[in-house]
């Protein structure tokens, strides 16, 4: 019995010991290296231990060389003593610490405290709960009888890395043993000539390049070519000598209102002379520009502007408006001031204390607390980035297109690359050209450098690779090429010199670039970011700054002249991220932290892993997956959610969403996608949402995500819906879909929505509609055909002539055709800008009467109207060409219940009646003097009232719902409800992606695969500013509200609440106010039934135009 009991008592010691040695333990530490090692004979491998070696002594440097290669600190192997018959599982842990004797003697405990309860694999991975099949060490230290070590392993590796690997061994054991009282974290495996490699020959050495400014620079061509060709905008040429003029005017002005060297000017203007001109008249004035993207939201542009502290910020009356409330910096509006800089001297201005080392602009990027931060570039990088290299040659004959945002960091590449060359900078026009477009002006401007992001690249190359034909020198990058696109442009493009650009805006651009070899390239190798150019370095750093050699993975550190110097007040930042640079003998010399994990190739390139920290790159955009699981855990019903990035050939890289739920047959999926979409930007949201009962965890109790269930590539189609297609239109339009859409059956009478399509993959249908039918149809078209029956019947020309003819109309759609007679009701888009939110109101309002909708005019790729008196303007003058009448019904959503207020106004001022109540639905009135611009969160005084307007929304609710899910509405917990809540378009974390507008509208024209944000977005962005800048006039009529369950403005990309139940809307009307409380998100109200019911009996109330006339 007490053999027994000893014997129950030891299993549960060995139990709880092993199981707090593998705590935390997710693999087994692997001898892995970032490239493809090829091995020479066999798949597994040996190192024979140096004769000297004793088995503690071997053991702590194996584990320790492991840690090393690996970054980790707890590192599991295998020992085989003589007596055993197979390798005992070990897991050590590495204290760098420690002096090298204090290090050997902890590895030695550990050992020898682990061998003492004794564990075979097998039963510790039953005892741990690993998963069959997973390993627990994946190298093991074996000793033969006669007391010979090896280290053996499986995996392949080629005798020149086994070589390192064992070189690197004996450095170590050499380091521990000679000397006792040394630092651990101080020893290095490294060879003085393998770490002058790294650091020194792979780092080129420093060319020289001019110790001057930009401006000067700039007017040394003026000096050498005054008539050459600077700029070209559409057919306006203007030569060195005009474009100095224009800028020494400027400038002279700048400085006489008072701007000082060192200062910063905030530059507010579309892409074209003017902003060139901005740029230069600030340098020479001794300052630094800040570039604003005009298509950034109101709330980015205020807290840069806040941040950046701008002594003027230069723009056009037009745009100025924007800015106005954002700043207290004078405005300078060239429109205005244009006449009187014609009397300011013409003469170069003198810089002052301007200095190669003097701040040339300050660029803001997204920061990760949602909030922008600017990086302060100096001259010195930029002149580094475009003298003394050799990447591609500049001069006099270069002729460079500039499309990026001057917010976008390869804009200095584009602009400056030419103007400080004496060549020519061709800008375009248009803020989202179409690839015809690009092709034109690299033709008709005989363009040879060109900068595209990889996304457009792809596009490019996939869709119209001949456009790129008369470019010499391409450059791309922004985020990892594809082998297959890079492997056809090389083949099509025999004349082509492609590069891959990698850098961050803090290393001014480009810190590497990598040249293409036709003759040698390799798709089924990773393509390389390339090496450092000239006058910068790069350093593959572990995380105590050590170099690491070829092939093990570290964090990418930049250095060299191009190092920006800071982040504008953020001195904390600026600390953390920009270092010293330990390896340089430059006196101040400095390196940036990039986040990037790469590793050293073997013939000194660069390879590209990925991020160093929880971020990952989709699309072009940076996005933290734990933003993702927040809004989909607040769905109600969905306990925990992950999200996971996939990647395949049908759709390149993709996301999914999984929840855990109660019951995963019956969880309304379709309702949690809209609710997504409501609550994240359209690239944040999951290609697909998998419902779970139970997650699966390690051992360590993580949530294993090894284990999700990977969503099927192709998902499996509908198992309803006519598949008999009745024509080769309707057929072919059924591969398209399989493909665009990852379906293996796709309906013909289903929408193209219903089967999992969005707007981005509607811009790609529609360019697979025009290659393979000949059609250039609208997006809108979507509105009214989006089945492939009425597709194809549109394609084959059927139904054409029942139908109106509305190509000569941007906006104006006609969503439903009703009785000939009625009055049309006439509905405005809301902040998503198209109009298919009004298809299932119209669907439950029944056919009787026209609808016509209006949807923002940038919709369709193109710029739109910026204002809400433009788009009223535009949309009145679209419905009276198209159907003038005597008088309409008139409505919107959001915003467009303002749009609708402002149209009503200009139709009455025509002598056109408005007949009932405007219906608006959760629509905010941002001038109400119930708004309160703060968050309830931030001001406790507000708490009781805050409260009791939710709780009268959800008392009013037509559904009668109970605010029983809400929580109690004491201090507290309403603190905790604000804080839980997303936003509806995190507007301020899709900052870093708007100054790429132009790729991003590029991409959502021709895109396959691309790497940008949805229309939607950009619709937002442009109508939530709109909103924004807008004053109301009140509205001589009755209103028909209609209002959600949305409580806070930031479920709107607001900020702010009402304390109001119809957020301040009746204010706007001076008549008849009827408000309803439907509930529901932003978006739901018009889904509703009820809301069509009391819309309706509003209608009828009001006798159609042909039973007026007969009485």
């Amino acid at each position: 019995m007490q053999s027994l009991k000893t014997k129950i008592m030891e299993h549960e010691i060995n139990t709880l010991f092993w199981k707090g040695i593998y705590a935390g333990f997710e693999e087994a530490t692997p001898l892995a290296f970032g490239y493809d090692d090829v091995p020479q004979l066999c798949s597994d491998w040996k190192i024979v231990a140096p004769t000297s070696s004793v088995s503690e002594a071997l053991g702590a440097g194996w584990v320790l060389l492991l840690s090393r290669y690996s970054g980790e600190s707890d590192i599991s192997i295998g020992v085989k003593r003589s007596e055993d018959s197979a390798p005992r599982p070990l897991r050590l842990s590495v204290d760098e610490s420690l002096t090298s004797s204090q290090f050997i003697q902890s590895i030695s405990t550990q050992l020898e405290e682990q061998e003492g309860h004794p564990a075979r694999e097998e039963n510790l991975r039953q005892l741990l709960g690993v998963p069959a099949g997973q390993v627990l060490f994946k190298s093991a230290i074996f000793q033969s009888p006669e007391h010979e070590i090896e280290i053996r392993g499986a995996g392949g590796f080629s005798a020149e890395t086994l070589s390192q690997v064992s070189s690197h061994l004996e450095r170590l054991l050499a380091a521990l043993s000679e000397n006792g009282s040394a630092i651990v974290r101080e020893l290095s495996f490294l060879k003085a000539d393998e770490r002058d490699t790294l650091i020194r020959s792979w780092n080129p050495a420093p060319t020289p390049y001019p110790e001057a400014t930009m401006q000067a620079l700039f007017e040394r061509q003026v000096a050498e070519r005054p008539d050459a060709a600077a700029l070209v905008f559409e057919s306006q040429e203007v030569t060195y000598k005009e474009l100095n003029v224009r800028a020494n005017r400027l400038a002279h002005y700048l400085t006489a209102t008072g701007i000082k060297p060192g200062q910063g000017v905030a530059v507010f203007l579309e892409r074209g002379v003017e902003q060139i001109v901005a740029f230069l008249a600030i340098l020479k004035a001794g300052a630094a520009y800040i570039p604003l993207d005009a298509g950034s939201p109101a709330e980015r542009l205020s807290q840069m502007l806040e941040d950046a502290e701008p002594a003027a910020i230069l723009t056009h009356s037009v745009q100025g408006g924007r800015v106005t409330d954002s700043c207290d910096a004078p405005m300078v509006f060239l429109d205005s001031v244009g006449n009187s800089l014609q009397t300011l001297p013409v003469g170069n201005p003198s810089s002052g204390e301007c200095s190669p080392d003097s701040l040339a602009y300050v660029m803001y990027t997204s920061g990760s607390t949602g909030r922008p931060k600017g990086v302060e570039v100096v001259h010195r990088g930029i002149v580094r980035l475009l003298f003394g290299v050799d990447y591609i040659p500049f001069g006099s004959d270069t002729v460079i297109l500039h499309m990026a945002s001057a917010s976008f960091d390869a804009s200095t590449f584009e602009i400056w690359g030419a103007l400080l060359h004496g060549g020519t900078c061709v800008l375009c026009a248009e803020r989202i050209p179409t690839l015809e477009t690009i092709g034109r002006l690299l033709v008709s401007n005989r363009v040879n450098t060109f900068w595209m992001t990889a996304a457009l690249f792809n596009l490019a190359v996939a869709a119209s690779p001949e456009i790129l034909a008369p470019v010499e020198y391409l450059l791309a990058g922004g985020e990892a090429l594809s082998p297959w696109h890079v492997k056809k442009a090389l083949r099509e493009l025999p004349n082509l010199r492609l590069v891959n650009g990698y850098g961050p805006t803090e290393n001014t651009t480009f810190s590497t670039t990598y040249a293409f070899d036709r003759n040698s390239f390799d798709p089924a190798k990773p393509i390389p970011i390339g090496r450092p150019i000239g006058n910068s370095t790069c350093y593959v750093l572990d995380r105590f700054l050590r170099p690491l050699p070829v092939g093990v993975p570290g964090e990418l550190y930049v250095g060299g002249d191009g190092v920006a110097r800071g982040y504008a007040n953020r001195p904390d930042l600026t600390a953390e991220r920009f270092l010293d640079d330990p390896f340089s003998v430059k006196p101040g010399a400095r390196m940036y932290k990039t986040g990037d994990l790469v590793y050293w190739n073997k013939d000194g390139t660069i390879g590209f892993i990925g991020r160093v920290d929880n971020q990952i790159k989709l699309r072009g955009y940076r996005i933290e997956l734990q933003d993702i699981d927040v809004a989909l855990s607040s769905f109600a019903g969905v306990e925990q959610a992950v999200t996971v990035l996939y990647e395949d050939d049908v759709r390149g890289k993709w996301l999914a969403g999984f929840v855990k739920v109660e019951d995963p047959e019956t969880f309304p999926l379709a309702d949690l996608e809209k609710f997504a979409y409501e609550k994240l930007p359209d690239y944040m949201v999951p290609s697909v949402l998998v419902p779970v009962a139970e997650w699966s965890y390690t051992p360590s109790g993580k949530l294993d995500r090894k284990s999700l269930p990977k969503p099927a590539a192709r998902m499996p189609g509908f198992s309803s819906g006519d598949t008999n297609y009745r024509s080769t239109t309707e057929s072919r339009l059924a591969e398209i879909l399989k493909v665009l859409l990852g379906l293996e059956v796709v309906p013909r009478d289903i929408s193209f929505f219903e089967l999992g399509g969005d707007s981005l993959r509607a811009v790609t249908l529609f360019l697979r509609i025009q290659q393979n039918f000949g059609k250039d149809f609208p997006l809108a078209t979507l509105a009214n055909a989006s089945s492939i029956a009425e597709l194809a019947q549109l394609i084959d020309g059927g139904g054409e002539g029942d139908s109106p003819d509305l190509s000569r109309y941007r906006s104006l759609q006609i969503l439903q055709r009703g009785n000939e007679g009625e009055i049309p009701l006439v509905l405005v888009h809301g902040g998503a800008g198209n109009v298919l939110i009004f298809s299932e109101f119209i669907s439950n309002l029944g056919e009787r009467h026209p609808v016509y909708a209006f949807q923002w005019s940038g919709w369709d790729g193109q710029p739109g109207e910026t204002t809400i008196a433009e788009m009223a303007e535009v949309y009145r003058r679209e419905l009276l060409a198209f159907n003038p009448q005597e008088s309409y019904h008139m409505g919107g959503h959001c915003i467009g219940g303002l749009i609708a207020i402002e149209m009503a106004h200009r139709l009455r001022e025509k002598g056109i009646g408005i007949e009932g109540p405007i219906i608006v639905s959760d629509c905010p009135n941002l001038n109400s003097v119930k708004y309160r611009s703060f968050e309830p969160a931030l001001a406790p005084a507000t708490y009781e009232a805050y409260g009791q307007m939710v709780r009268d929304l959800h008392t009013r609710a037509l559904e009668g719902q109970s605010a029983g899910s809400l929580p109690e509405h004491s201090a507290p917990g309403l603190v905790e409800w604000i804080k839980s809540i997303p936003l509806m378009v995190l507007l301020v974390r899709t900052g870093r992606l708007l100054p790429n507008l132009v790729r991003i509208q590029l991409d959502l024209v021709r895109g396959r695969k691309v790497s940008i944000e949805h229309r939607p977005l950009h619709a937002m962005v442009c109508l939530v500013r709109a909103a924004k800048g807008y004053r109301p006039n009140a509205y001589q009529g009755d209103v028909l509200y209609f209002r959600s369950h949305c409580s806070l403005g930031r479920e709107m990309s607001l900020s702010g609440w009402w304390d109001d139940c119809f957020m301040g809307f009746g204010e706007l009307c001076e008549g008849h106010f009827e408000g309803h409380v439907v509930g529901g998100g932003h978006n739901d109200p018009l889904n509703h039934p009820v809301v069509a019911e009391i819309a309706k009996k509003h209608l009828d109330k009001h006798k159609s135009k042909q039973e007026n006339a007969s009485l």
